[in-house]
């Protein structure tokens, strides 16, 4: 074999390697540049400096809840954390109402209780699905509406004071990196066992648990580290608000699900990655304020969401199932053992 043809094998491998890596985002990267396009030409401020800074204020409470779901989709078993959207709007009125001044809105103190209360959340979750076997929907619909309700009765609609670091998170930058900081970590831990074992459990539970994988462990983690981030984006949208809202929340909550199933992560487990979700979430954005700019109803733009859910979601599913059949077989006992000795 000449250079030439052992380059241009080298290039077809790395080149079938990237979309089995990252090929269940291939619809919502094209729409992702197709509305990026669009938006360049009718909205040029958007991509100014400071225009790009303000837009991604607004955008990256759902990239955050949208990161913040993925881990308990792809852990499979139907694990769609509803929970999630209505947390961060508690965070909003923890901080604006109760940690905004002294010692009590020192980010030593709001940081960790955020992260904390979250964890706990997921932990809460996770245990109600994998330990006492109850159905996701079921006991993330019961934490969403005990957290909307909180909400209501601490701050009845909106209001409150944020400390001035929470007010300088919004429109700097520092939401950016924020944002960078998570993928970079996920990144990072899809190198270790944990990850390998998700996506393991997520296919196939029952033969991830047959070879010796911790499902339960697994899964578990998976919730409580979408409550951590579900803080994460609970304080960038306190940020954002710049106070307290108790009704904020919940309408993020089938927004980032939507976001997830438009980035191409299988509402099933198994496949698909946070890189997905913040395409999704930087989609509906975009979509979003195309219809802003046209000054469209309310209504169509709902309508839109949908239309373009389904859509995805048709497309992502004929994606996935290609996606198993010839580079996912199925998780056979024995596969999976490999899985849990790696």
């Amino acid at each position: 074999m000449n250079r030439e043809q052992s380059l241009s094998s080298s290039m077809r491998r790395a080149a079938g390697v990237g979309f089995e890596r990252y090929g269940y985002a291939a619809f919502a990267v094209v729409m992702f540049i197709g509305l990026l396009a669009f938006n360049f030409v009718r909205d040029p401020y958007l991509f100014t400096r400071t225009g790009a800074l303000q837009a991604f204020s607004i955008v990256a409470p759902l990239i955050l809840l949208a990161l913040a779901v993925t881990p308990s989709v792809l852990s499979g078993h139907g694990g769609i954390d509803l929970s999630l959207g209505p947390y961060a709007g508690f965070v909003t009125v923890l901080i604006g109402i109760h940690f905004n001044t002294g010692i009590l809105g020192s980010p030593y103190v709001v940081v960790p209780l955020v992260l904390i209360l979250g964890a706990a959340l997921g932990l809460f979750n996770g245990l109600l699905v994998t330990v006492v076997r109850l159905q996701p929907v079921v006991v993330t619909l019961a934490t969403y509406l005990a957290l909307s309700g909180l909400a209501e009765y601490y701050a009845p609609g909106s209001g409150g004071t944020v400390p001035n670091w929470i007010v300088n998170i919004s429109g700097t930058g520092t939401d950016v990196a924020i944002v960078a900081i998570v993928l970079v970590v996920w990144q990072l831990g899809k190198r270790t066992h944990w990850f390998t074992w998700l996506m393991a459990v997520g296919r196939d539970d029952r033969a991830a648990y047959a070879a010796g994988i911790p499902v339960t462990a697994v899964r578990t983690t998976a919730y409580v580290l979408g409550g951590l981030l579900a803080g994460v984006a609970g304080i960038t949208l306190t940020a954002l608000i710049g106070g307290a809202d108790s009704t904020v929340g919940p309408t993020y909550t089938l927004t980032a699900v939507a976001a997830v199933a438009l980035g191409g992560t299988s509402l099933a487990g198994g496949l698909g990655g946070m890189l997905g979700a913040v395409v999704g979430a930087l989609d509906i954005f975009f979509v979003e304020n195309i219809l802003t700019i046209f000054n469209v109803s309310p209504f169509v733009v709902n309508l839109a969401y949908g239309v373009i859910l389904v859509v995805a979601l048709v497309i992502n599913a004929a994606v996935s199932r290609r996606s198993r059949r010839r580079r996912l077989p199925m998780l056979t006992p024995d596969a999976a053992a490999s899985m849990a000795s790696a």
